[in-house]
């Protein structure tokens, strides 16, 4: 699927990597969607960058660019390992708020 990011062009069909979001986590660091959404990371294929798709049933999916940061995050708090040589932000070594 294809989202127009502030201008930038990204497929999610294309990234080069995913994390979808567990039940139950919780990231203050992102902003949280109604009930029921469902969000999922992606780097995308050109350029590395880290977006977010939000889908909630009933309305159209929709996309931000987040930061590397938010994107460790965003793994940490789903409960998933950081790829080799990620670690988590300098202000905040545990990876959680």
């Amino acid at each position: 699927m294809e989202f127009n990011i502030e201008g930038t062009v990204v497929d999610t069909d294309k990234a080069v990597n995913k994390w979808d979001e567990r039940t139950g986590s919780q990231l203050p660091t992102m902003k949280r969607g109604p009930l029921g959404e469902q969000r999922t990371l992606y780097q995308s294929a050109v350029g590395g960058r880290y977006y977010v798709v939000h889908t909630s049933e009933g309305q159209a999916p929709k996309a931000e660019f987040v930061s590397k940061d938010a994107a460790i995050r965003f793994i940490v708090a789903n409960g998933y390992e950081l790829p080799g040589g990620w670690r988590p932000p300098a202000s905040d070594p545990t990876g959680s708020d």
